[in-house]
């Protein structure tokens, strides 16, 4: 059975609106492209992986199908590393679906951030 993996990074549109509002349009920029190559790692990571398969990155978003056997710690892994790279948490929603990943991505966002949600009315 496949499970999605919905990540999205907390609070970048504010931050990136704060910048700009600022006037700091290098630093906005500087940080948009922080965003990316963490992304671009990560992808190049997971796609090493044989069941996990990257449908979609970009932005501060990632969305990953893998088998239910695979060992979950990977989620994690996810979550450190582009805290490590970008110095910004991530949030992540987990379900048998797009929709249900999407679901507890939102519960994961609601219920404070830097999270993993799985399951959540699903």
């Amino acid at each position: 059975m496949k499970k999605y993996a919905f990540f999205d990074g907390d609070g970048i549109g504010a931050r990136v609106e704060i910048l700009l509002t600022e006037g700091k349009i290098d630093e906005a920029g500087e940080y948009s492209e922080k965003l990316k190559q963490a992304l671009d790692i990560i992808a190049h990571e997971l796609k090493i992986k044989k069941l996990v398969r990257v449908i979609l990155y970009g932005g501060d978003d990632l969305l990953v199908e893998y088998d239910n056997s695979e060992d979950e710690r990977f989620l994690e892994e996810i979550r450190d590393k582009y805290f490590n790279l970008t110095n910004t948490t991530i949030s992540c929603g987990v379900g048998n679906s797009i929709k249900g990943a999407l679901r507890n991505l939102y519960f994961a966002k609601l219920y404070g951030k830097n999270q993993i949600r799985m399951n959540h009315g699903e």
